[in-house]
């Protein structure tokens, strides 16, 4: 089992005390507010990064461990970018990549029960385990469309293969939805009726 924590703007890199991830600019981003009261952006795989210790911008590749499923996808800014996490890997100019040291966004976290074999001495082969299908977990932002601002405490319903799935977004306007395996997601945020007369308008 292995637990991950989100990269967010600023996180320092192995290696040099310089070295930080840098989220894009421009972009409608998810954000995570850190135990110091800041809010700061989550960066993706594809973002860049400052090393300090070779004096050049990286790009995050990914290495970490976890699998890319465990990874939210940036639908907010419509790339479909998968997040970035601690211990994923910079491709600079290093001999060693260096690796993203997750410090703010740990109120973030991702849990993935892979389990990863260790090379060595060839063990003898333990019995086969009962088939369990995996659970999935999938995150999405709900920001407002207008001003890019999350949307925390809203209602949704969500139609999860075919099961309905009711819940409310969280303090950084994320709905989490689990699942039994790869299925599609439809959600529905659910707002409250204007008090004031709506004009509707025919074609």
């Amino acid at each position: 089992m292995g637990l991950f924590y989100a990269a967010v703007d600023g996180d320092p890199l192995t290696g040099h005390e310089s070295s930080h991830v840098i989220a894009r600019k421009g972009l409608r981003l998810p954000t995570v507010r850190g135990d110091d009261g800041k809010t700061r952006n989550l960066v993706y795989l594809g973002d860049s990064a400052w090393c300090g210790a070779c004096q050049s911008y990286g790009v995050i590749v990914g290495g970490s461990g976890i699998r890319e499923q465990r990874r939210m996808i940036d639908l907010a800014g419509g790339s479909g970018r998968r997040q970035a996490v601690g211990g994923d890997e910079i491709h600079c100019n290093c001999s060693t990549p260096p690796q993203i040291i997750p410090i703010y966004g740990k109120r973030w976290s991702i849990i993935d029960e892979v389990k990863r074999e260790t090379v060595g001495a060839q063990k003898q082969t333990p019995p086969p385990a009962p088939t369990v299908e995996p659970k999935h977990e999938r995150w999405f932002s709900i920001v407002d469309g207008a001003t890019g601002e999350p949307l925390s405490g809203r209602e949704f319903i969500a139609n999860v293969g075919g099961a309905r799935q009711v819940g409310s977004t969280d303090d950084n306007g994320f709905a989490h939805i689990a699942t039994n395996g790869e299925v599609p997601v439809d959600i529905h945020v659910v707002f409250s009726s204007p008090r004031r007369k709506l004009i509707v308008l025919g074609v």
